[in-house]
């Protein structure tokens, strides 16, 4: 028979695979601290890392959007959309870290997107600022349905200071990794 009854009658022989439809509707957003101790080639390795993530956006522009973060204690710089234009080239250190500052910006500015499910994506290569406050904030977003999810670099073992954390031990390994992260969390989507 040809392969059009095969398939009408359902004999055996013929090439099948199933696609899962989803109805994704997120906003992903990346925030990377660029204080002090991110100099030189943390910072190169983390600049790849956020122009994976645009590329990831970018590719799914339709069910997922997001936008880009740069923050220390002098000042969360929104980096606008991924793409070409973020500004992701003309990033510099200052001085310390601040992920409580940095938390209360962009949960306030995610927190107002229409998107079902909402992502903050942190990369940092310390501890916080102030440990306390940043696990009372990041849980406050989680209960409004903002999962924030930490990726530690160089950091060997936290007590339990954000409610969700992926550690890695150079940034190097957070770069080679990092689609494969990506990819579970996009998986995750609904």
């Amino acid at each position: 028979p040809s392969e059009a009854a095969r398939i009408a009658t359902g004999l055996p022989g013929i090439y099948t695979d199933t696609v899962e439809e989803r109805d994704i509707d997120a906003r992903i957003d990346l925030a990377l601290d660029t204080s002090g101790s991110m100099t030189g080639k943390p910072l190169e390795e983390a600049k790849r890392v956020c122009v994976m993530f645009s590329e990831a956006l970018r590719a799914l522009n339709k069910c997922c959007e997001g936008n880009l973060w740069a923050y220390d204690s002098t000042a969360v710089l929104d980096l606008g959309k991924p793409g070409p234009s973020a500004g992701i080239g003309s990033l510099v250190t200052h001085e310390n870290n601040s992920d409580t500052d940095m938390l209360g910006y962009v949960g306030q500015a995610i927190a107002s997107s229409r998107r079902r499910q909402k992502i903050i994506l942190v990369v940092c290569d310390t501890g916080p600022d102030d440990a306390k406050e940043v696990y009372r904030i990041s849980s406050e977003l989680c209960a409004r349905g903002i999962i924030v999810i930490h990726l530690l670099v160089g950091v060997h073992a936290t007590p339990k200071i954000y409610p969700h954390e992926v550690l890695f031990s150079s940034m190097r390994e957070l770069v080679t990794e990092f689609s494969t992260l990506l990819s579970g969390i996009f998986k995750a989507l609904h």
